[in-house]
């Protein structure tokens, strides 16, 4: 079972209050995730809950459409592009819009206390 690090708090409250039901990143084929894959969710070290994959959806940065975006609960597509673009900077200096994103819907299963 593979486990998600998320640093942010605000995300993994989105998370928690059903508010954010996707997150992306960019593409990786040897990493490549799977409808009904379970994985953990965790915050500095700790298990928070347990997801399983939906829907799984690959393409370009540029081709984002709102009616996807909005499902990671953080706004609407021009806040979405540019929160992404920031933080796909800070990973990948050589970031445009052409590179392939993955795109993963969720439902969270079980949160631990």
């Amino acid at each position: 079972m593979k486990r998600w690090g998320f640093q942010d708090e605000y995300l993994l409250e989105l998370i928690l209050s059903g508010k954010k039901r996707a997150t992306s990143s960019i593409y990786n084929l040897d990493k490549e995730s799977l409808v009904g894959e379970e994985n953990i969710i965790t915050f500095n070290g700790k298990d928070i809950c347990k997801i399983r994959i939906t829907d799984v959806k690959i393409f370009k940065f540029k081709e984002a459409k709102q009616e996807d975006v909005v499902k990671e609960g953080e706004g609407d597509l021009d806040e979405w592009r540019k929160i992404h673009i920031d933080f796909f900077l800070m990973y990948y200096p050589d970031f445009d819009e052409d590179y392939l994103i993955e795109f993963i819907e969720f439902e969270v299963l079980e949160v631990y206390n």
